[in-house]
């Protein structure tokens, strides 16, 4: 039996969630309905705020190396972050260094995303 989309009709949201191997996730605004594929998982918001928080990041790190399902709860207004820069010398610069914003973004867009109801950024 076809899955129930948001919106109220029909669709086939088993068939483009594809296997785990390929750890689908949705990209939708935040407290809307996720498809079945999706009810289960866990959900992590992308805001202003969060996108620069070092446990958002290790979040979305974690579930872009698990593969695991994810829904992204794109906040109305969010905004793609600014380029960062470093103005230390090079020596001076941890090997790890996350500009943690642009990297948290990256890695949830990074994942073939299904964008249903979405405020998702666009880059500048």
């Amino acid at each position: 039996m076809p899955d129930e989309s948001p919106d109220g009709e029909t669709d086939r949201w088993t068939t483009p969630a594809g296997p785990a191997a390929l750890e689908r996730s949705v990209l939708i605004s935040p407290g809307a309905r996720a498809s079945t594929p999706w009810v289960n998982a866990q959900r992590i918001l992308l805001s202003d705020e969060s996108l620069g928080s070092p446990q958002t990041l290790q979040s979305v790190r974690h579930a872009f190396l698990t593969r695991t399902l994810t829904v992204y709860e794109a906040a109305s207004g969010l905004k793609a972050p600014a380029r960062g820069t470093d103005d230390r010398e090079v020596l001076e610069v941890a090997p790890n260094l996350d500009f943690v914003a642009a990297a948290t973004l990256r890695l949830a867009r990074s994942t073939p995303l299904i964008l249903a109801i979405s405020h998702a950024p666009r880059d500048r």
